[in-house]
């Protein structure tokens, strides 16, 4: 089932509609051949016209199955994206093969969803309702397969607890819909909001997007992973602008939780904290402070150049996020030092809070000289003779204390200004 949804593409779900309806071979369709039906379906454009006059002359074949895994006729359909039409004349010869499972749990709404158009995929489930819940062998069911708003919030109403059923690799449907080029932006906002309501993720888990999988990934890496395999660094296609539209909300639910559990430190009233939340939520900022990939933060630049220049509601500037956090590449404070796409100014612009600058806070998380210090330094050549606001100690002296101490960069530090060493001994 995971394979298959790869296999999807954005025009799959109409090409059968156009196909050549050429003329109809009636020997074909009047021999009492079982295969018939299904070798039908083999062929890469399927006549579902055929299809149709072979299902009214032998209605029996509609229950027929392929050898190995079992697929049933009407399975074959909805893989080969087959219309409405052809889908009812294979229901209304075998009433039963809407309830059939394959040898690996795979019943034919979890196909719907991925191949199928709604008004299929809506046909499908009325004619099965628990096929909602039903799991394959690796526990995943129809959510984790969903692609539009429609069919979302159909299996979401017929089965609420589907987002939290774990499937293959113990993704969440709101994994699959991250990471999915198909799903819709639509699908990742209900699923965080049906996610919420269970509290997926914990109090403040807001509705699953840092919950990880069994290869560690959470909806907001794997949303990352989508864009940067597809775009890399070249300008977004319409592909990535879905995926991007993800992000926004993922990134934008995260800020929320963070703030909520106080992991930013928010300072509103209860009346204000949302409305607030809202407007002090910055893109730029967020991807950074969640430790983004290089690339994602580099887009983020692209699209929205002035935030560079914004601080948050703490007087943070994106440099003091990204020196605060160990996390982030060095690179990514290289690139927001960059004249031509950065802020070089910030390097000299102390925080609010504590009054430490950006070469500082690298510094008090353990980065070394060659993790973005050089840069720092560069861009703002008088921090190296400031004392820290909170301690009174001079880059040199901060470097060089603490289970981080890192002989090479205290010894680097000192060659930028020497002096230090002489007016330290003298006090």
């Amino acid at each position: 089932f995971t394979r298959m949804e790869h296999e999807v593409d954005d025009d799959g779900a109409e090409q059968h509609e156009a196909v050549d309806q050429g003329p109809i071979d009636q020997q074909l369709l009047q021999h009492p051949h079982p295969n018939i039906l299904l070798e039908l379906m083999e062929e890469d454009s399927v006549n579902w016209r055929r299809v149709i006059e072979r299902l009214q002359m032998h209605p029996d074949e509609a229950a027929f199955s392929s050898r190995g895994m079992g697929y049933s006729a009407i399975n074959k359909a909805l893989w080969k994206r087959a219309p409405l039409s052809a889908i009812q004349a294979i229901v209304n010869a075998h009433p039963q093969s809407v309830l059939s499972r394959s040898a690996k749990g795979v019943t034919p709404l979890h196909i719907a969803v991925v191949f199928g158009t709604f008004d299929v995929t809506q046909f499908i489930f009325e004619a099965n309702l628990d096929a909602a819940s039903q799991r394959t062998i690796n526990g995943t069911i129809p959510l984790h397969g969903a692609k539009d708003k429609n069919t979302a919030l159909m299996l979401i109403q017929a089965f609420p607890r589907g987002v939290c059923i774990r499937g293959h690799n113990r993704n969440l449907p709101l994994h699959a819909a991250a990471y999915s080029a198909t799903a819709s932006p639509e699908v990742v906002k209900l699923l965080i909001g049906a996610g919420k309501r269970y509290r997926l993720g914990g109090k403040n888990g807001h509705g699953g997007i840092l919950v990880k999988n069994e290869e560690g990934d959470t909806p907001l890496s794997l949303v990352c992973k989508s864009i940067e395999s597809r775009c890399g660094w070249y300008p977004l296609d319409s592909t990535g602008f879905r995926q991007w539209g993800k992000l926004m909300l993922i990134a934008r639910a995260a800020y929320r939780s963070r703030s909520a559990d106080g992991s930013f430190s928010v300072r509103h009233s209860q009346q204000q904290g949302d409305q607030n939340r809202k407007r002090d939520f910055r893109l730029l900022h967020s991807v950074i402070g969640l430790r983004c990939p290089a690339v994602i933060i580099w887009h983020a630049l692209n699209l929205y150049p002035h935030q560079i220049q914004e601080h948050d509601q703490h007087g943070r500037y994106p440099l003091a996020i990204a020196s605060m956090n160990a996390g982030t590449e060095s690179r990514v404070i290289k690139m927001l030092l960059l004249p031509q796409k950065g802020f070089v100014y910030a390097a000299a612009i102390p925080l609010r809070e504590n009054g430490r600058l950006p070469l500082t806070l690298s510094i008090v998380v353990g980065r070394n000289y060659d993790d973005g210090m050089r840069e720092l330094l560069r861009a703002a050549p008088n921090a190296i003779e400031a004392r820290d606001q909170e301690t009174g100690l001079y880059p040199f002296m901060l470097a060089a204390v603490g289970e981080r101490c890192n002989i090479y960069t205290v010894y680097l530090l000192l060659l930028e200004a020497p002096r230090l060493v002489h007016t330290t001994y003298r006090e």
